[in-house]
Protein backbone atom coordinates (compact mmCIF):
# COMPACT_ATOMS: atom_id res chain seq x y z
CA UNK A 1 0.00 0.00 0.00
CA UNK A 2 2.92 2.22 -0.71
CA UNK A 3 2.14 4.26 -3.50
CA UNK A 4 -1.51 4.94 -2.72
CA UNK A 5 -3.30 8.18 -2.89
CA UNK A 6 -5.17 9.34 0.40
CA UNK A 7 -8.20 8.30 -0.93
CA UNK A 8 -7.47 4.67 -2.12
CA UNK A 9 -5.38 4.55 1.31
CA UNK A 10 -8.34 5.08 3.18
CA UNK A 11 -10.55 2.27 1.00
CA UNK A 12 -7.88 -0.08 1.37
CA UNK A 13 -7.26 0.31 5.90
CA UNK A 14 -11.18 0.42 5.91
CA UNK A 15 -10.98 -3.33 4.75
CA UNK A 16 -7.85 -4.44 7.01
CA UNK A 17 -7.39 -6.62 9.54
CA UNK A 18 -3.89 -6.20 10.68
CA UNK A 19 -2.10 -8.38 13.20
CA UNK A 20 0.86 -6.43 15.38
CA UNK A 21 3.06 -9.51 16.17
CA UNK A 22 5.68 -8.57 18.52
CA UNK A 23 8.68 -10.22 20.43
CA UNK A 24 8.10 -9.35 24.55
CA UNK A 25 11.53 -11.41 25.32
CA UNK A 26 14.35 -9.90 27.29
CA UNK A 27 16.29 -9.44 24.57
CA UNK A 28 13.97 -6.54 23.48
CA UNK A 29 14.39 -4.50 26.75
CA UNK A 30 15.95 -1.85 25.53
CA UNK A 31 13.85 -1.51 21.97
CA UNK A 32 10.73 -3.04 23.27
CA UNK A 33 9.19 0.54 24.38
CA UNK A 34 10.35 2.72 21.33
CA UNK A 35 8.87 -0.77 19.34
CA UNK A 36 5.14 -0.04 21.18
CA UNK A 37 5.29 4.32 20.50
CA UNK A 38 6.02 3.22 16.83
CA UNK A 39 2.99 1.07 16.68
CA UNK A 40 1.20 3.51 18.71
CA UNK A 41 2.22 6.46 16.55
CA UNK A 42 1.26 4.33 13.43
CA UNK A 43 -2.01 4.28 14.92
CA UNK A 44 -2.54 7.54 15.53
CA UNK A 45 -1.80 8.47 12.06
CA UNK A 46 -4.00 5.66 10.12
CA UNK A 47 -6.75 7.32 12.17
CA UNK A 48 -5.68 11.08 11.32
CA UNK A 49 -5.61 10.30 7.98
CA UNK A 50 -9.44 8.58 8.38
CA UNK A 51 -10.77 11.27 10.08
CA UNK A 52 -9.68 13.98 7.37
CA UNK A 53 -11.39 12.25 4.42
CA UNK A 54 -15.03 12.16 6.16
CA UNK A 55 -15.77 8.55 5.17
CA UNK A 56 -15.98 7.35 8.39
CA UNK A 57 -13.91 4.68 7.48
CA UNK A 58 -12.36 2.40 10.33
CA UNK A 59 -9.78 -0.66 10.16
CA UNK A 60 -9.09 -3.36 12.93
CA UNK A 61 -5.68 -3.95 14.83
CA UNK A 62 -4.76 -6.94 17.05
CA UNK A 63 -1.36 -6.14 19.27
CA UNK A 64 0.14 -10.16 19.96
CA UNK A 65 3.35 -10.90 21.68
CA UNK A 66 5.06 -13.74 21.58
CA UNK A 67 8.21 -15.39 23.26
CA UNK A 68 9.15 -18.80 24.10
CA UNK A 69 8.91 -21.96 25.95
CA UNK A 70 10.74 -21.38 29.20
CA UNK A 71 7.45 -18.69 30.20
CA UNK A 72 4.37 -20.17 31.38
CA UNK A 73 1.00 -20.98 29.22
CA UNK A 74 -0.23 -17.12 29.66
CA UNK A 75 3.31 -15.61 29.29
CA UNK A 76 4.22 -17.59 25.95
CA UNK A 77 1.47 -15.99 24.01
CA UNK A 78 -0.52 -12.28 25.00
CA UNK A 79 -3.21 -10.91 22.48
CA UNK A 80 -5.47 -7.87 22.66
CA UNK A 81 -9.08 -8.00 21.24
CA UNK A 82 -9.35 -6.66 17.82
CA UNK A 83 -9.33 -3.41 18.40
CA UNK A 84 -10.22 0.02 16.56
CA UNK A 85 -10.09 2.03 19.50
CA UNK A 86 -6.54 3.71 20.76
CA UNK A 87 -7.43 4.00 23.64
CA UNK A 88 -8.43 -0.15 24.17
CA UNK A 89 -4.96 -0.73 22.23
CA UNK A 90 -2.94 1.28 24.24
CA UNK A 91 -4.15 0.00 27.17
CA UNK A 92 -3.28 -3.62 26.78
CA UNK A 93 0.02 -2.14 24.94
CA UNK A 94 0.83 -0.92 27.97
CA UNK A 95 1.09 -4.15 30.06
CA UNK A 96 3.35 -5.89 27.84
CA UNK A 97 7.04 -5.74 29.48
CA UNK A 98 9.73 -7.86 28.02
CA UNK A 99 10.65 -10.88 29.78
CA UNK A 100 11.49 -14.52 29.65
CA UNK A 101 13.37 -15.66 26.20
CA UNK A 102 15.73 -18.24 25.31
CA UNK A 103 17.37 -17.52 21.62
CA UNK A 104 15.51 -18.06 18.30
CA UNK A 105 11.94 -17.10 19.54
CA UNK A 106 8.58 -18.77 19.54
CA UNK A 107 7.39 -16.92 16.03
CA UNK A 108 5.75 -19.78 15.56
CA UNK A 109 3.29 -19.93 18.29
CA UNK A 110 2.20 -15.81 17.28
CA UNK A 111 1.88 -17.29 13.45
CA UNK A 112 -0.44 -19.93 14.73
CA UNK A 113 -2.53 -17.60 16.61
CA UNK A 114 -2.86 -15.79 13.46
CA UNK A 115 -4.31 -18.93 11.87
CA UNK A 116 -6.66 -19.59 15.08
CA UNK A 117 -8.49 -16.21 14.48
CA UNK A 118 -8.76 -16.80 10.84
CA UNK A 119 -10.47 -20.28 11.61
CA UNK A 120 -12.53 -18.70 14.53
CA UNK A 121 -13.78 -15.82 11.58
CA UNK A 122 -12.77 -16.82 8.14
CA UNK A 123 -15.19 -14.45 6.65
CA UNK A 124 -13.42 -11.58 8.09
CA UNK A 125 -10.28 -13.42 8.23
CA UNK A 126 -6.46 -11.80 8.91
CA UNK A 127 -5.23 -9.01 6.09
CA UNK A 128 -1.86 -8.61 7.00
CA UNK A 129 0.98 -9.31 10.10
CA UNK A 130 3.34 -7.11 10.91
CA UNK A 131 6.67 -8.56 12.67
CA UNK A 132 8.91 -7.07 14.85
CA UNK A 133 11.72 -9.23 17.04
CA UNK A 134 15.41 -8.94 17.19
CA UNK A 135 15.64 -13.21 16.88
CA UNK A 136 14.60 -15.89 14.20
CA UNK A 137 11.82 -18.17 14.73
CA UNK A 138 12.59 -21.54 16.79
CA UNK A 139 13.72 -24.70 14.54
CA UNK A 140 11.28 -27.55 14.57
CA UNK A 141 14.21 -29.36 16.38
CA UNK A 142 14.33 -26.00 19.18
CA UNK A 143 10.43 -25.81 19.13
CA UNK A 144 11.05 -29.73 20.66
CA UNK A 145 13.60 -29.44 23.06
CA UNK A 146 12.64 -25.96 24.58
CA UNK A 147 8.98 -27.78 25.30
CA UNK A 148 10.30 -30.51 27.08
CA UNK A 149 11.79 -27.75 29.37
CA UNK A 150 8.81 -27.45 31.39
CA UNK A 151 7.50 -31.01 29.88
CA UNK A 152 4.74 -31.85 27.56
CA UNK A 153 2.29 -32.95 31.11
CA UNK A 154 2.48 -29.08 31.32
CA UNK A 155 2.08 -28.12 27.40
CA UNK A 156 -1.03 -30.76 27.70
CA UNK A 157 -2.96 -28.76 29.84
CA UNK A 158 -2.65 -25.91 28.13
CA UNK A 159 -3.70 -24.19 24.64
CA UNK A 160 -0.74 -25.14 23.46
CA UNK A 161 -1.02 -29.15 24.10
CA UNK A 162 0.12 -29.59 20.60
CA UNK A 163 3.61 -28.93 19.24
CA UNK A 164 3.58 -26.11 16.44
CA UNK A 165 5.99 -25.17 13.80
CA UNK A 166 7.49 -21.59 12.14
CA UNK A 167 7.55 -23.22 8.18
CA UNK A 168 3.92 -25.36 8.95
CA UNK A 169 1.92 -22.68 10.31
CA UNK A 170 3.51 -20.13 8.24
CA UNK A 171 2.37 -22.39 4.70
CA UNK A 172 -1.31 -22.12 6.04
CA UNK A 173 -1.28 -18.41 6.08
CA UNK A 174 0.09 -18.20 2.47
CA UNK A 175 -2.46 -20.79 1.75
CA UNK A 176 -5.08 -17.55 3.13
CA UNK A 177 -3.11 -15.30 0.91
CA UNK A 178 -1.78 -13.56 4.45
CA UNK A 179 1.23 -11.15 3.79
CA UNK A 180 3.56 -11.05 6.60
CA UNK A 181 5.86 -7.74 6.83
CA UNK A 182 8.96 -8.64 8.32
CA UNK A 183 10.91 -6.29 10.26
CA UNK A 184 14.28 -7.14 12.13
CA UNK A 185 15.43 -4.99 15.02
CA UNK A 186 19.13 -6.82 15.34
CA UNK A 187 20.72 -8.71 12.43
CA UNK A 188 20.23 -12.20 14.16
CA UNK A 189 16.84 -11.82 12.78
CA UNK A 190 17.70 -10.78 9.07
CA UNK A 191 17.96 -13.42 7.08
CA UNK A 192 14.63 -15.98 8.51
CA UNK A 193 12.68 -12.43 8.17
CA UNK A 194 13.73 -12.19 4.70
CA UNK A 195 12.83 -15.60 3.89
CA UNK A 196 9.32 -15.40 5.52
CA UNK A 197 8.72 -12.05 3.53
CA UNK A 198 9.90 -13.13 0.47
CA UNK A 199 7.71 -16.20 0.80
CA UNK A 200 4.33 -14.50 2.08
CA UNK A 201 4.56 -12.06 -0.61
CA UNK A 202 5.58 -8.92 2.49
CA UNK A 203 8.14 -6.68 2.94
CA UNK A 204 11.13 -6.82 4.97
CA UNK A 205 13.19 -4.30 6.27
CA UNK A 206 15.73 -3.06 9.21
CA UNK A 207 13.75 -1.12 11.81
CA UNK A 208 15.52 1.44 13.39
CA UNK A 209 13.89 2.07 16.42
CA UNK A 210 16.83 3.55 18.67
CA UNK A 211 18.31 6.34 16.46
CA UNK A 212 15.53 7.30 14.33
CA UNK A 213 11.94 6.20 16.13
CA UNK A 214 9.97 8.64 13.70
CA UNK A 215 11.03 6.96 10.71
CA UNK A 216 10.46 3.62 12.03
CA UNK A 217 6.53 4.59 12.91
CA UNK A 218 6.47 6.32 9.16
CA UNK A 219 7.49 2.78 7.75
CA UNK A 220 4.96 0.87 9.98
CA UNK A 221 2.01 3.28 9.01
CA UNK A 222 3.03 2.40 5.67
CA UNK A 223 2.17 -1.07 6.16
CA UNK A 224 -1.06 -0.84 7.51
Amino acid sequence: MFKQNKSSYVEAIAKSRTVILMDATGSMASLLTNAKNAVKTMFERANEIIDKTKKGATFDVQFVAYRNYNAPEDALLMSSSWENSAMNLFTFMDTVTPDWGWGPEAVEVGFWHVNEEIRKDPLKGVSQVILIADQPPNSDSDVNYKRADRGESYWSGTRFSKPVYCNTELRKMIDKKVKVHAFYVADAAKSAFQDIAKRSGGECEYLDLNSNPAGAANILTNMV
